[in-house]
């Protein structure tokens, strides 16, 4: 369950860093 959480939150934390880079 940690492992999921963990994958979970990486790839809010990609989508961040995506949104922010194709919005610059």
């Amino acid at each position: 369950m940690t492992a999921a959480v963990e994958i979970n939150e990486t790839a809010a934390e990609m989508e961040l860093k995506f949104s922010v880079f194709f919005k610059v």
